[in-house]
């Protein structure tokens, strides 16, 4: 086995497409629905054709989180709007201010207010 060290860059990569691709889905209402009745169904299928009890179990707690999931996906696409998850920009601007703080100057770095 070969070990690539890339610091997770490959790893952030993925979850960036990943993320963008469920913007895309989820901004379309019948993708959207469709997604979340395959996301819902696939779960339960296995809930019913597992083998053993453990297998049963864990089943039950992919289905318990995946209606969970449903739930706050379908609110969502029910309110017509689909919140962009925001990252910091890295050049954005910030605001300082100085204060002095017994006798030694420190700068605290404030974030640009959000509008």
């Amino acid at each position: 086995m070969e070990v690539f060290f890339d610091f997770g860059l490959f790893e952030l990569l993925a979850a960036v497409g990943l993320a963008a691709l469920s913007q895309t889905i989820y901004s379309r209402k019948f993708l959207g629905i469709l997604f979340l009745i395959t996301s819902a169904a696939a779960p339960a299928i296995l809930l019913v054709t597992v083998a053993g009890p453990t297998q049963r179990w864990i089943a039950a707690i992919c289905v318990a989180t995946t209606l969970v999931n449903v739930a706050v996906v379908a609110a969502v696409l029910q309110a017509g709007h689909v919140p962009q998850l925001r990252l910091p920009r890295l050049m954005q601007k910030e605001r300082t201010n100085s204060a002095t703080t017994d006798g030694m100057s420190a700068t605290r770095v404030w974030p640009e207010p959000k509008n």
